[in-house]
């Protein structure tokens, strides 16, 4: 089953890779409203640290596009950022019922490598993943030092 669901993960990333080779990953540089991105708000590219001012947020009951320095974008995903003890950036690749298992697209040092984690300590009791909890990831126990939103969206095609 392993193996199979490996090789499922493997051969979609071949796929769908030529049609994200525009894909960016921005990140909130300031606590974004539980309301979601707002005008005026700044993301950061973590590539190359190009900043992109929300020029028009996404409407909650419509398509997800942005405009981002008055060019749409497509946000293909949106959710945490975990920035884990040694460097490592990490944020979910894909929906999983349980943290058992669940597979994470690292962000930083280097973009791209799929990790798996195994288990997860809920030090402060709150029920979700979060800074001061710890995260079994490829076998090592990793602290959660801070959590971040990120987005992934690419140019609108038009």
């Amino acid at each position: 089953m392993k193996k199979s669901l490996v090789l499922g993960i493997v051969l979609m990333l071949a796929l769908v890779a030529p049609l994200m080779a525009e894909e960016m990953i921005l990140e909130a540089q300031s606590k974004v409203a539980a309301s979601g991105l707002q005008t005026c708000d700044n993301l950061h590219h973590i590539g190359d640290c190009t900043v992109y001012h929300v020029t028009k947020p996404p409407k909650i009951d419509d398509l997800p596009i942005a405009e981002l320095n008055d060019q749409k974008y497509v946000i293909n995903w949106m959710g945490p950022g975990y920035y884990l003890e040694g460097g490592l950036v990490i944020q979910a690749a894909g929906d999983a019922e349980s943290i058992n298992g669940q597979q994470w697209l690292q962000v930083s040092p280097q973009l791209g490598q799929i990790h798996t984690s195994a288990s997860w300590n809920d030090a402060d009791g709150n029920g979700a993943l979060s800074i001061s909890d710890s995260i079994v990831i490829d076998g090592k126990e990793l602290r959660i030092k801070d959590v971040r939103l990120q987005l992934r969206v690419s140019p609108l095609l038009q």
